[in-house]
């Protein structure tokens, strides 16, 4: 389980925990924490960081997703990687923690055009394809107060009572 790991069996910090600093989220990966935690994600370039947060409960998630969408084989083993998955992923645990999608809010950063006019195919628009997709999917399941900034590579940082923190790489 988590015992001895400083985070809780929802994923989300021990109180108390001798874990300092922000709780940082790997590409690929996606992470909890509670007010007044910080989640904090680098290097986004075509990736997208998505944060789903109920500001009344001080609960917010942050996935690093690195690519649109899943084939059906994909999406159990590394759900934090594809948007789709990712959404549903974290809504599934908020939902595990009596919240639900109408109580959040989203957050999106990312997806930045890192290769214009140098690859032909699928592999171009990424960013824009993780944006739409993300978006896509929070509006299934009725997430609809979502904020986009999509401009550019930034170190995203989250905190319940600042929003964001966007610092250009």
């Amino acid at each position: 389980g988590s015992r001895g790991t400083g985070f809780d069996e929802r994923g989300c910090k021990k109180a108390g925990s001798r874990l300092m600093g922000p709780v940082v989220v790997g590409i690929s990966e996606y992470k909890f924490a509670k007010s007044p935690e910080r989640l904090i994600t680098y290097g986004l370039g075509s990736c997208v960081a998505i944060v789903l947060y109920n500001r009344e409960e001080g609960v917010a998630s942050m996935a690093h997703v690195m690519l649109p969408t899943a084939y059906a084989d994909q999406a159990a083993t590394l759900p934090g990687k594809f948007a789709d998955t990712a959404v549903v992923a974290m809504l599934r645990k908020m939902q595990e923690m009596g919240i639900s999608a109408a109580d959040l809010e989203a957050k999106m950063t990312g997806g930045a055009e890192m290769f214009a006019g140098k690859i032909r195919g699928l592999s171009r628009r990424i960013g824009a394809r993780n944006v739409l997709a993300a978006r896509k999917t929070m509006g299934n399941y009725g997430i609809n107060r979502q904020d986009v900034e999509s401009d550019g590579i930034c170190v995203r940082a989250f905190n319940m009572r600042e929003d964001k923190e966007c610092t250009r790489q």
